[in-house]
């Protein structure tokens, strides 16, 4: 990888980073100011996945320092964490939600977008094989975080509304 591939990859990278950061203080902060023992443990388990993909990504700017080299990424477990607790039908129910936890799943959601664009516009953009793959593997578990908390928000905002009376008669 010539200079200027090697400047922009750490670039994107260091962006990378900060983006995950962003995602793991806002599900910090949300775990410790909800009353609701559930959504504590939903934060609790996005900031977590947030924070493993920022490791990762601290040891590609690493290498990318040391050796001016991509790490190959580790492999992308579907179905696990944060997607299957969504999915768990009885875990939702007992979900008791108020505005500040849906008003951060709705921020989530932009965040994980955000980041989906991010990491799809630099999969494109880098020339480096290696590289490619590091970002195609963030795209594809930001993806899962984005469908699985776009459907959520959908749900607790049903709910909400409904609690509100404000769903159709």
């Amino acid at each position: 990888m010539d200079e200027k591939q090697l400047t922009s990859a750490i670039d994107a990278v260091k962006t990378a980073i900060l983006t995950e950061m962003q995602g793991y203080e806002l599900y910090k902060a949300a775990a410790e100011r909800t009353q609701d023992p559930e959504a504590r443990r939903m934060f609790h388990l996005l900031a977590k996945e947030e924070e493993g993909h920022s490791r990762m990504l601290h040891e590609q700017f690493k290498s990318l320092m040391q050796d001016k080299q991509w790490k190959p990424p580790p492999t992308l477990a579907h179905g696990e964490g944060f997607e299957s607790l969504v999915a768990d039908e009885n875990w939702r129910k007992s979900l008791q939600f108020g505005t500040m936890e849906l008003a951060v799943v709705s921020l989530g959601a932009t965040l994980e977008a955000k980041a989906v664009a991010f990491y799809q516009k630099a999969a494109k953009e880098t020339p480096d094989p290696e590289g490619r793959k590091v970002f195609e593997w963030l795209v594809g578990w930001e993806e899962d975080h984005l469908k699985w908390m776009g459907w959520l928000e959908e749900d607790l905002k049903q709910r909400f509304w409904a609690d509100q009376n404000f769903a159709p008669m």
